[in-house]
């Protein structure tokens, strides 16, 4: 069973199953699963969706920008910032099914994730180069109807955005 356990964290998980009962439980429908069937687990961890995948992606090709890459002096994007956003991303997007709408890269070295609703509301995070991530919340007015540290923010986040 260790060989077995060992497999699984390496080629399944990716970070986004952290809690160990949860992982307990998907290794033990695995190893009872795959000797009969041999379904993988791949299939029962919710893969990412499209619009993820290609945020994820346009997200790294921020690492390859240069200093004024605006050409308005703009700071090279921060490897700190890059990383919390894909992560976050990642987490949203499986466990809560929230999906980015878009990504950009933000002159003070940061990353900006947008995600819209379907009542017209929108979200921008903002994932700054020193760590510091914030949220602002506007209506479908575009008037701003929250702002704060994302942290303290994030469950007012996911109710405006499943609505």
């Amino acid at each position: 069973m260790q060989a077995l356990n060992s497999n699984i964290d390496s080629n399944y998980f990716d970070g986004t199953l952290t809690n160990p009962a949860a992982r307990e439980v998907v290794r033990n429908v695995f190893a009872t699963v795959s000797s009969s069937t041999k379904l993988r687990t791949r299939s029962l961890i919710p893969e990412l969706s499209t619009k993820a995948k290609n945020a994820i992606s346009k997200i790294k090709s921020f690492k390859n920008l240069k200093e004024d890459w605006d050409s308005y002096k703009a700071n090279i994007i921060s490897h700190s910032a890059i990383e919390n956003a894909i992560n976050f991303i990642k987490k949203i997007d499986k466990e809560d099914f929230i999906q980015v709408y878009f990504v950009a890269p933000v002159p003070d070295g940061g990353v900006l994730c947008e995600y819209k609703n379907n009542n017209g509301e929108s979200a921008e995070i903002y994932f700054n180069f020193d760590g510091f991530n914030e949220i602002v919340i506007f209506d479908s007015d575009n008037e701003v109807i929250l702002e704060g540290e994302l942290d303290k923010e994030l469950v007012s986040f996911k109710r405006y955005m499943h609505e």
